[in-house]
Parts: C-alpha cells; sequence; structure tokens
C-alpha cells in the first residue's frame, strides 16, 4: 500500500471560512470578504489539480456570505418599505389610527 503525505490546505479557503464565522458578530461585513476569498479559493484548488484540500471550508465561506448578503437586501427593502410608508402617512397627515 502506498503512502502520500497529507494534502495542504488551502489559506484562502482557511481566510474564506474564518470571514465568514467572523460575520455573524460583525454584522455580516466580515461574511461578505470571506465570499469573495471562497470563490477565489476554490478556483486556486481546481487549478491544483488535488494537491490542496479546503475546498469545503472555501463552499462554507461562499454560503455564509450569500446569506449575509440576503440579509442585508432583506433589510434594506424592509427599511425603504417602512420609510416610505412612514413619509407617505406624515405628508398626508395621516397616522395610524386616523380615518
Amino acid at each position: 500500500m502506498a503512502w502520500y503525505p497529507p494534502k495542504r490546505t488551502n489559506g484562502l479557503a482557511i481566510a474564506a471560512l474564518v470571514c465568514g464565522a467572523a460575520g455573524i458578530m460583525f454584522y455580516g461585513i466580515p461574511s461578505i470578504v470571506g465570499l469573495f476569498l471562497g470563490i477565489a479559493a476554490r478556483r486556486q484548488i481546481r487549478a491544483g489539480g488535488g494537491v490542496e484540500d479546503g475546498d469545503g471550508m472555501a463552499l462554507a465561506g461562499i454560503i455564509i456570505g450569500w446569506v449575509f448578503v440576503g440579509l442585508w437586501v432583506i433589510a434594506a427593502v424592509v427599511i425603504t418599505v417602512v420609510v416610505v410608508v412612514a413619509n407617505h402617512h406624515h405628508s398626508t397627515g395621516g397616522g395610524p389610527f386616523t380615518q
């Protein structure tokens, strides 16, 4: 049976996972960095021809990054709707209890 040395883990894949996890504590900003690092890591891993490991970590960074991008988009839409509705009620003199 042949012995093969362990594969080296791609550094960008590790960074993608760390940034994705750090996004939980810092409002998702590092997760967006993790998204791009994960994409770059997966490209490097595939181009390496099986020399490097870490595809799962890179994928986790990408997924967490997209989750936070989606949450930011949802938050932006909700805030926009609230501001527009509040502005409309204020400009028309209406309120929640007026008819």
